[in-house]
């Protein structure tokens, strides 16, 4: 029995601080997309391209934004499957200053499902993404087809020291399906 299915899907976070304000910046040249497929002998799961997810300024150093993640379901086998995140340090494009993945919180998940089912236990806990949190899980009867879609929209947040030096920071947030 597989654990752990390789699916996942890069999203790069920036987030830039210019002249004491801070701006959102985007470019072409940021978005890592990363084909993502479950393959089952009874059907398919798939992690849909994750949009870029730019995170903007708030109060007392904060910058945040949903990152949003849609599974297809096409005639899956019935599983117990969830969807984790993970981040990478956040690193200065010019200063190469480095903030710690745990500065980037997780808040609670929300699910809309449209079609397939099973029972849906969406992350309240959130957490610091330095480690391994999940967004959501599903419960699903064994030996039944699936089909739908499901669609998590998952807070981040980010909190950012006093003397962190002005410049374009990037992470790196990896989403992985686990069944089992």
């Amino acid at each position: 029995m597989r654990k752990r299915i390789a699916s996942w899907m890069a999203v790069l976070m920036i987030f830039t601080l210019i002249g004491g304000a801070a701006h959102a910046e985007t470019t072409e040249d940021t978005t890592l997309e990363v084909a993502a497929t479950v393959a089952s002998v009874d059907g398919l799961r798939v992690i849909a391209p994750i949009p870029l997810v730019t995170l903007l300024p708030g109060l007392n150093g904060t910058y945040s934004a949903p990152m949003l993640v849609t599974v297809n379901e096409t005639l899956a086998n019935g599983a117990n499957w969830s969807l984790s995140a993970v981040s990478s340090e956040f690193v200065g494009d010019v200063s190469a200053t480095v903030l710690p993945a745990s500065s980037l919180m997780l808040g609670s998940s929300t699910v809309t499902r449209t079609l397939s089912g099973g029972t849906i236990t969406p992350n309240t806990a959130g957490g610091a993404l330095d480690e391994a949190k999940t967004l959501y899980s599903v419960s699903q009867t064994p030996g039944v087809a699936y089909s739908g879609t499901h669609v998590s929209s998952s807070p981040l947040t980010l909190s950012v020291p006093n003397g962190t030096p002005l410049d374009l920071y990037e992470a790196t947030v990896t989403v992985t399906l686990i069944t089992g």
